[in-house]
C-alpha cells in the first residue's frame, strides 16, 4: 500500500512538472511572439500613424497602448507626432529604442532638462534628425523628424570660448521705436550683441546708428544671433529692410538668425495681411543679403522645444514652439510666436513675442507658477489677451515691459497709438513697468527696480 502511494505521488509530481514546463514554454512562446510583434511594428516605423513618408525611418515606442496624435507638418521641414499619457520611463525607453535602431545621440538638455519640466534629446541617423521631448506637466512626448538640418553650435557650452572685456556688464537695451513694434538689444560682455525682433523696416537706420554708437569708432557691431519671434512686420520687418535698402548690410555683421518657420496652413490664417509671406521669404533668404563676421554668410537655425542656447553669460531656453497648439485653435498669426526664457546673471527674462491666447494657455500649463518668477516680463502682443486667467499662473514679476506708447502716425492700427495695455491689472503685478516708444531704456544686470537708464526720446510721442 505504501509503495502504491509513493508511485501515485511521483506520478502527480511528474504531471505537475510537465504541466508547469508546458505553461512556462507557452508563456515564453507568447512573450517571444509579443516581442517579435513589437519588433515588427517598430521596424515599420511611425509611418503607420502618419501620411508623411519621413516617419518610415523613425521607430515607434515599445509600449503598445500609446495614444498617438495625428502627425502634423510643423513647417520648416519638421514633422511631429505627439504621444499622450506618457511617463518619464516611456521617454527614456524611447531613447533606448532609437539607439537600438542605430540612431546616435547628438545632444540633450541635461539631466535636469528645463528645470525638470521639459526634457529634450536629439538623435541622428545618416541625414535624419529625430528630436524627442518629454513635457512633464502635459504628460506628453513629442517626436519631431526632419532631414538635412544643421544644428547651432550654440547648443553646446564652451566656457573656453568666453571672451569678456574687463569691467564689462551685460545690458538689455529696450530701444525706442519710431513706429509700432518690439525690439531689444542684449549687449554681451564680449562687446557683441544679441537681437530680439526689431520693429518695422523704418527702424533700420535708427538701429544701425544705435549699434554703432555702442562699439569703438571704426568697428562694425557684431551680432552673434538675431532671434525672430514671428513673421509680423512690426517684429521682423526690420530684417527685410537690409535687403530692400542698400548700404546697411555693410555696416554690421550678423552671424546667425533664429527663426521658427510655421507650416503653410498657418500662414493662410494671416493671408497677405501685414506682409507675412513677403517677410518669411526674406527671413529664409537672409543669408543671401546679410554678412557674417567671418566673411561668409549668416547661419539660419530653427529653434526647437527644450533647446538651450549659450551666448557667453546668457542662456536662452526655448520653452514653447507653435506646433504645440493645433493650427485650428489659432486666433491669429500671432500664435506662430516662439516663447523663450533668457537667464542673465541668474535672473529670468521671459520673451513672448506676440503669443496669443491659445499659446499662453499651453505654455503656462507646461510649467509651474514658480518657474515664472521673473525679473522681466515682456508682455505678449502689446498687452492684449493677458487676462487674470493667465497672470494668475505667473509667479512674482519685478519689471513689466509693453508697448503702451507709440509715435503718432505709426504704421500699426490706430488703436495702438497712444494707448495703454488693454489689461490694466498688469500694472499692479509688478513694482515697475515701462514701454517702448518713450525713450530707450538701458537695463544693466543684475538688474534692480528703478536703476534703468532712460535716454532722451528721439521722437515725439503721445501720452
Amino acid at each position: 500500500m505504501k509503495k502504491k502511494r509513493t508511485v501515485i505521488l511521483l506520478s502527480l509530481l511528474a504531471a505537475v512538472l510537465i504541466v508547469g514546463a508546458g505553461i512556462y514554454l507557452y508563456s515564453a512562446s507568447v512573450q517571444k511572439a509579443q516581442a517579435d510583434k513589437v519588433a515588427e511594428e517598430n521596424s515599420k516605423g511611425l509611418k503607420r500613424y502618419s501620411e508623411f513618408d519621413i516617419f518610415a525611418g523613425v521607430p515607434a515606442m515599445t509600449r503598445q497602448d500609446v495614444a498617438y496624435d495625428n502627425a502634423i507638418d510643423a513647417g520648416g521641414g519638421d514633422y511631429m507626432i505627439a504621444a499622450r499619457d506618457a511617463t518619464p520611463e516611456d521617454y527614456q525607453d524611447y531613447l533606448s529604442v532609437l539607439e537600438q535602431e542605430g540612431f546616435q545621440k547628438v545632444l540633450d538638455n541635461g539631466e535636469e532638462g528645463l528645470e525638470g519640466y521639459v526634457y529634450t534629446s536629439h538623435y541622428q541617423k545618416e541625414n535624419l534628425l529625430v528630436v524627442v521631448s518629454y513635457i512633464k506637466n502635459l504628460k506628453q512626448i513629442t517626436i519631431t523628424a526632419t532631414e538635412n538640418t544643421v544644428l547651432s553650435d550654440r547648443l553646446y557650452r564652451d566656457d573656453n570660448a568666453l571672451i569678456t572685456t574687463t569691467g564689462a556688464q551685460t545690458k538689455m537695451h529696450v530701444y525706442e521705436l519710431e513706429s509700432v513694434g518690439m525690439g531689444f538689444i542684449f549687449e554681451l560682455k564680449s562687446g557683441h550683441f544679441l537681437l530680439y525682433d526689431g520693429g518695422t523696416k523704418v527702424e533700420l537706420p535708427h538701429l544701425v546708428n544705435y549699434l554703432e554708437s555702442l562699439v569703438p569708432k571704426g568697428e562694425k557691431p557684431i551680432i552673434d544671433a538675431w532671434f525672430i519671434s514671428h513673421a509680423h512686420s512690426d517684429h521682423m520687418g526690420i530684417l527685410t529692410g537690409f535687403a530692400e535698402t542698400s548700404g546697411y548690410a555693410d555696416r554690421v555683421y550678423i552671424d546667425s538668425v533664429y527663426f521658427f518657420e510655421p507650416c503653410a496652413e498657418a500662414v493662410t490664417i494671416n493671408g497677405d495681411a501685414d506682409g507675412v509671406p513677403w517677410n518669411m521669404k526674406f527671413c529664409k533668404a537672409a543669408a543671401s543679403y546679410l554678412k557674417a563676421s567671418d566673411g561668409g554668410q549668416p547661419e539660419m537655425y530653427r529653434p526647437r522645444l527644450g533647446e538651450r542656447y549659450y551666448f557667453d553669460e546668457i542662456t536662452i531656453d526655448v520653452i514653447y514652439t507653435p506646433e504645440l497648439s493645433p493650427v485650428a485653435d489659432w486666433d491669429t498669426f500671432n500664435a506662430s510666436s516662439i516663447v523663450t526664457m533668457m537667464t542673465i546673471e541668474g535672473q529670468k527674462v521671459l520673451m513672448t513675442g506676440d503669443a496669443d491666447w491659445s499659446s499662453q494657455l499651453i505654455y503656462t500649463a507646461m510649467y509651474d507658477k514658480e518657474y515664472f518668477n521673473l525679473t522681466i516680463y515682456q508682455v505678449p502682443h502689446h498687452g492684449i489677451n493677458v487676462y487674470k486667467q493667465i497672470s494668475n499662473r505667473l509667479g512674482t514679476i519685478q519689471t513689466i515691459i509693453y508697448p503702451a506708447k507709440v509715435v503718432t502716425g505709426g504704421a500699426g492700427p490706430a488703436s495702438f497709438t497712444g494707448r495703454k495695455p488693454q489689461n490694466e491689472h498688469l500694472m499692479s503685478l509688478a513694482p515697475e513697468s515701462f514701454a517702448f516708444g518713450d525713450g530707450t531704456r538701458i537695463l544693466t544686470f543684475p538688474y534692480e527696480v528703478g536703476t534703468a537708464q532712460k535716454l532722451p526720446s528721439k521722437f515725439s510721442v503721445e501720452e
